[in-house]
Parts: structure tokens; sequence; C-alpha cells
């Protein structure tokens, strides 16, 4: 429901690309934080990227928010250790 109410506005948007990024990282916010709690971003990310894959995508502000929903559904580099204490002690 909220995916398809920003959907809607990016579509009748005017924006241009460079003023559409501000309003789109808003709107994958709000989307975001409409999700239930628990829930694979990842796949819910790829998911609306189908959905919004059927919508014309002619709008800078839709292009921008596709890319900002693939960004979200890449996963995340997993932590690696730097060495910590022991690597700071061996530079002294």
């Amino acid at each position: 429901m909220v995916l398809e109410r920003i959907l809607q506005y990016l579509q009748q948007s005017t924006l241009d690309r460079h003023e559409a990024g501000p309003v789109c990282r808003l709107g994958l916010l709000e989307w975001i934080s409409s999700l239930p709690a628990g829930c694979d971003i990842g796949a819910e990310a790829a998911i609306a990227r189908i959905r919004i894959a059927r919508c014309d995508l002619s709008t800078p502000a839709l292009m921008v928010f596709h890319e900002l929903l693939r960004q979200a559904a890449l996963p995340l580099p997993v932590p690696e250790r730097r060495g910590g204490a022991r690597a700071r002690r061996t530079l002294h």
C-alpha cells in the first residue's frame, strides 16, 4: 500500500534526476519503515523492483527509486577483522 502511494507520487513527479535523489531516499525510508518487523529487506526490495519494472520508468524519479531498491537488495558486506589491539601494538 505504501509502495503504491510512493510510486504514484514518483510517476507524477516533474523532478529531474538530481532533485529526485533526496525525495527518493525519503520514499525508500518510508517504504522500509512500513515493512513488517523481521522481514528480509533485500528480498522485499527485489519484489518491489519487479513491481516497478512493470511501470513506465520514463520519469527520472522512478529511475532513481528503482536504483535505490537495487542497492537495497544487495547483501551487506561480511565484516572482517582488521587486527584490533594486537595490530595496533605491533605498529609501535
